[in-house]
Parts: structure tokens; sequence; C-alpha cells
């Protein structure tokens, strides 16, 4: 498993002062991280930006090299071949 968080930069609010913003989103999932114990598979936080606007997203995804069946298997190498 892996955390993904992906947080988009082109909102009005990170073009003034953007460096203050986004150290305030992480502070703030970190702590949701944390209150809410995210760190099972299909975890999710919706990231929102000071003006209430959603920018972003936490999850907890499946790594891509984690292989659940044979068949999911072969389908992986035949992709990278």
């Amino acid at each position: 498993m892996k955390a993904q968080i992906e947080i988009n930069l082109d909102n009005d609010i990170f073009q003034l002062g953007g460096g203050i913003e986004l150290g305030r989103l992480l502070h703030s999932l970190a702590e949701d991280v944390e209150n809410n114990n995210a760190c099972n598979l299909g975890s999710y936080i919706a990231i929102i930006d000071i003006n209430g606007n959603r920018v972003g997203e936490f999850e907890i995804v499946k790594s891509e090299d984690e292989v659940i069946t044979q068949g999911d298997k072969k389908l992986k190498e035949f992709l990278e071949n």
C-alpha cells in the first residue's frame, strides 16, 4: 500500500503566499490523518483550501507492484512487454 497525496496548485489561493497555504494544508492533512487513523486501504481525505474549495485528496491505495492474483501478474507482465 501507499499514501497518495495530490494537491492542485492552480487555485487562486496559491498565487499570493502559496507557500503559506500549502504549509497550512499539509499541517491540516497531517492532523486529519492522525485523528482519523487513516492508514488502511481505501482511507480518503479531501483537501480543502482556506476558501473552502476542494484542491486535492489524500488516499491509501494499493501499490502498483502489489499483485493480487496470478491473472493480475500475467496481465502486468503482458503490459510491460
